[in-house]
């Protein structure tokens, strides 16, 4: 599985490499996907939902020799995710038993949360607190070295995705039955989440989960479309359907046959280069947002959902999908040519 895109950017060619390195078989039912810091590691939870009793297990692997080097069990229930600390050493698992904060390796339990069903949460840039969202729909503030839980503002959806922007303020995707919104909030010096009014973007469809580009200040949401905005204004800048043909001029949006509700991927932006990759119904897309064009489409997981994660230094990105297989590429992004 190997393949080359490239596409011409006004007076540049930009050249995709897609090189496919292994495919890894686990057991369960995919929850997440993500490397450490240093892209040492590879880490992927699952569910074990045919086994009895049921679990949420962890599964580690080394990214130079792509093996196991640890599986351990996270939770006695269904797991919901996990988030790396960004300054590395630890990560943290939730779920409707709460929130526990692990060495990233063992699995060795360093703090938890009384309070439980937590569906969404993320660690602050500086790898001392974590931004949650509960299943009861409010905003709470984790710190780690004092096992203090700090409630913040309530919200009226439950929480799909929570991304940091900057030091003290975090992008979040909310769902509800009659559609769904990303919009952004705040915390104080306190540790208190508080809502950013006025920066809210409102979306028809059901489902949605984002990522932000700290490079170029940019938005990917992705429902059954791929929207990209930009940040802080909230400018729309491009929509890609499920075939990753863009879609949108001005106000108006082309109709296209490719809208596939379910099953998209989150969305990961390839560094600085400008390239957003997402997995939908119909592949591995890369995506040129400054050309606004697909650069490629590569076969992705046959069946379920499916996450991504990509280590901007290794150049790696790793995929998991409900086809119980974790496949890992090394992805690189060049300008060549004038």
């Amino acid at each position: 599985m190997y393949g080359v895109g490239c596409v011409m950017d006004q007076c540049t060619m930009r050249k995709l490499t897609c090189f496919f390195i292994a495919s890894i078989q686990f057991n369960g039912f995919p929850k997440g996907i993500n490397f450490s810091p240093d892209g040492e590691y590879l880490f992927v939870e699952s569910w074990e939902w045919k086994n009895t009793p049921r679990a949420g297990m962890m599964s580690v692997f080394n990214t130079h020799v792509l093996d196991y080097i640890n599986t351990y069990s996270i939770e006695d229930q269904i797991p919901y995710g996990f988030t790396v600390n960004p300054t590395g050493g630890n990560i943290a698992t939730f779920s409707c038993e709460g929130l526990t904060v692990r060495d990233m390796i063992t699995g060795n339990v360093i703090s938890k949360t009384d309070r439980t069903d937590f569906e969404c949460a993320c660690y602050s840039p500086d790898g001392k607190k974590i931004v949650l969202s509960s299943g009861d729909e409010a905003l709470f503030t984790f710190i780690i070295e004092s096992g203090t839980l700090i409630k913040g503002t309530d919200h009226p959806q439950t929480a799909t995705t929570i991304c940091p922007v900057s030091e003290d303020t975090f992008l979040i995707a909310t769902v509800a039955q009659e559609g769904s919104m990303f919009w952004f909030a705040r915390m104080d010096e306190r540790g208190v989440m508080q809502g950013i009014e006025g920066m809210e973007k409102w979306f028809d469809e059901i489902g949605l989960t984002v990522s932000f580009d700290i490079q170029s200040n940019r938005i990917c949401a992705v429902s059954d479309i791929a929207h990209i905005f930009g940040y802080p204004n909230g400018e729309r800048q491009a929509i890609f359907d499920s075939g990753g043909d863009f879609v949108w001029y001005g106000e108006e949006i082309i109709p296209s046959s490719r809208r596939e509700r379910y099953d998209w991927s989150n969305p990961v932006f390839l560094g600085s280069s400008g390239v957003v990759a997402c997995e939908s119904p119909e592949g591995l897309l890369f995506l040129d947002l400054d050309s606004q064009q697909r650069i490629g489409i590569f076969e992705g997981h046959s069946v379920g959902r499916r996450y991504l994660a990509y280590h901007a230094g290794k150049k790696l990105l790793a995929s998991v999908g409900g086809d119980g297989v974790c496949i890992v590429r090394r992805v690189d992004v060049e300008d060549v040519g004038d």
